[in-house]
């Protein structure tokens, strides 16, 4: 009853590839401002008290995620990766007390990767808590 479709229609297929090209883009730039440290990303993960080690392997996470998205055996655990680092994003700025404006773009960022889950999954991603014995 709770199953993954067989075949996802092509308009879900290609929405799910833009989406995938926008999020590639999006994390291997701002990952790269954080492997390779612009004054702006600096500033601002300074700010938020994140060393530069923290601040690489963040940088690192990123890349790495961004290349998985388009391996669609790692892509499910690649969205989980970035979903829960958007998580912290949002927590880190909102707990330093940045205005909603700064926190906002964590928020849609993390709710296009829910989307990318969704349209890779579907249905198939919630069969884990719909488990039944039939």
């Amino acid at each position: 009853m709770f199953s993954t479709t067989s075949t996802p229609s092509r308009g879900r297929r290609i929405a799910l590839l833009s989406l995938l090209g926008l999020l590639t883009a999006l994390f291997l730039l701002v990952s790269v401002t954080k492997i390779y440290p612009a004054e702006f990303m600096a500033t601002n993960m300074g700010e938020l008290h994140y060393g530069r080690p923290s601040v690489l392997i963040i940088g690192l996470l990123e890349f790495a995620a961004a290349i998985c998205l388009w391996l669609p055996r790692y892509r499910t655990l690649a969205l989980s990766v970035l979903l829960l680092i958007m998580a912290g994003s949002a927590g880190s700025h909102w707990g330093f007390g940045h205005p909603v404006g700064e926190v906002l773009p964590s928020f849609i960022v993390a709710g296009l990767l829910f989307l990318a889950l969704w349209l890779d999954r579907g249905r198939g991603l919630w069969d884990f808590v719909f488990k039944r014995n039939d």
